[in-house]
């Protein structure tokens, strides 16, 4: 088929490419370029609309329908619109508001005037009667705390954060407010699970306790395919994941796990052992039988590989045993070993260090340079010279985070440590950054051969630090569905 110039295309989860109209007007949103006919493009194929427009207001896309006189109301019609865009665009392209318009205001030319068009004072639009208004005060205050973020009037304690167009960067803004306000402490991650005003005035209003704390994370709980469960890094959180699901397939469900002791109530778990074990018990609760898809980022692929032995032991099927750029720590990948191997993996990876750095904001520049240093001096003047933070270098990397989430930091780098890996008789996926450590052996195995029984190893864009920037997200997350979709994922 033919194409006019200027029509824009992409590729659709299955390889196909997929027409969907032409690209007019592109903006920059939150580090995104962004194609507003795009979007356009998607709404209009949906039966209840009759046209659509997309717009940029306050750092928020807008989008202006006129819809067909079935059409259901809009709280009802926003629902199926986010749903049919998300199966064929990314989170940060599916618009925040919808407002239904009579007719579009038009130019002399007979084209829409995108200047003319209303801003978005409610996100409601016409549908005033689905508010439903504070019931005591926390909930109220958490509403206008709600309304001054997102610069919105009547937030109903039901509407989602998110669908109002918030994002990460607003929600922490309000979080923060929330603690300055009920000097009350809520984990970012909490909202995804908890995005509505009487879920936040809930948490709020609870006694916080180990009943009222879970380390399973909903992230993307729809889906059809076997879900994906993975599993937190040093700091304990799963929010760096939060990122990857608008670049996975619409049937691919995620879930997280976090460490205990981030709300400061319970102890955080003293070994891989016994976190392997409590997380499978999370993930028995979302999946009864196997096979089980696991994925661990950097400390997290230790625990996922310990989790997956254990899943063995007992006669459970695991499907895929994903680590993302890390090193099993008894396989001594993490100590210096001078040689050509190590000579051509520093060079290798100077660059990309490098510009880790360049990236840096000025005031935090010092604090990682001197970390930077004082590893190094420690490699080169100490006998055992081995890529192990001290205590010290841990409380500086976590210094900007609240306190639990800094014992839980320290107290799993001491479990990682302690730890003695057994072997893994299945095959190991190994997706390595292109840029690593520096003072490290180079071994392209990362060590994993001596534990498993064969490790597959496949390279990715970006440096350790930076896999899960804007940079390098999808790049990442099309690499872990491939492996889904290969591994038999829909099993």
């Amino acid at each position: 088929k033919m194409y006019r110039t200027g029509d824009l295309g992409r590729y659709r989860w299955d390889g196909q490419i997929g027409l969907l109209g032409r690209a007019d007007t592109q903006v920059k949103l939150r580090g995104h370029r962004i194609e507003l006919g795009e979007i356009e493009a998607v709404l209009g194929t949906h039966p209840e609309v009759a046209q659509a427009v997309v717009a940029v207001r306050d750092e928020r896309l807008v989008a202006y329908l006129t819809v067909r006189e079935t059409a259901p109301e809009l709280s009802q019609l926003r629902v199926q619109l986010r749903t049919h865009l998300r199966r064929s665009l990314p989170e940060y392209m599916v618009p925040g508001i919808f407002m239904i318009l009579d007719a579009f205001p038009l130019t002399p030319n007979r084209k829409v005037d995108r200047k003319a068009l209303p801003q978005p004072e409610s996100v409601f639009g016409t549908n005033a009667d689905h508010y439903l208004p504070p019931m005591d005060v926390v909930e109220t205050i958490v509403a206008l705390i709600w309304e001054k973020v997102l610069q919105l009037e009547r937030i109903g304690i039901d509407e989602n954060f998110f669908e109002l167009g918030g994002h990460s960067l607003l929600a922490v803004q309000m979080l923060a407010k929330v603690e300055e306000t009920f000097a009350v402490r809520i984990p970012l991650v909490s909202m995804f699970q908890n995005p509505t005003v009487a879920q936040v005035s809930a948490m709020i209003s609870a006694q916080p306790g180990p009943r009222n704390w879970s380390s399973l994370v909903a992230i993307k709980p729809e889906g059809k395919r076997k879900g994906l469960f993975c599993i937190h890094g040093l700091t304990g959180d799963v929010v760096w994941f939060t990122k990857l699901t608008p670049y996975f397939h619409p049937d691919q469900p995620v879930w997280g796990l976090e460490s205990k002791g981030l709300d400061g109530q319970q102890p955080a778990l003293e070994s891989i052992e016994a976190m392997a074990a409590h997380y499978i018990r999370m993930m028995r609760k979302i999946q009864p039988e196997g096979p089980y898809h696991l994925c661990g980022y950097s400390y997290g692929g230790t625990v996922a590989f310990e989790a997956a032995r254990q899943f063995l032991e007992q006669g459970e099927k695991v499907g895929l045993l994903l680590v993302i750029d890390h090193a099993n720590p008894k396989s001594g990948y993490y100590q210096v070993k001078l040689g050509p191997t190590f000579l051509k993996g520093f060079i290798r990876n100077l660059p990309y260090r490098v510009i880790e750095l360049s990236r840096i904001r000025p005031r935090y520049l010092w604090q990682r340079g001197t970390r930077q240093v004082r590893q190094m001096a420690r490699y080169f003047f100490s006998r055992n010279a081995t890529h192990s933070p001290s205590v010290n270098d841990l409380i500086d990397y976590g210094s900007s985070l609240p306190a639990p989430a800094q014992a839980v930091i320290v107290q799993n780098h001491r479990a990682m440590l302690e730890y003695t890996p057994g072997e893994y008789p299945r095959t190991l996926t190994l997706l390595r950054a292109r840029g690593g450590h520096l003072l490290v052996s180079h071994e392209e195995d990362m060590g994993w051969t001596k534990f498993a029984d064969r490790v597959n190893i496949r390279y990715i864009a970006g440096s350790h630090l930076e896999l899960f920037s804007e940079h390098n997200i999808q790049s990442l997350a099309e690499a872990i569905q491939r492996c889904l979709d290969e591994t038999g994922n829909d099993l």
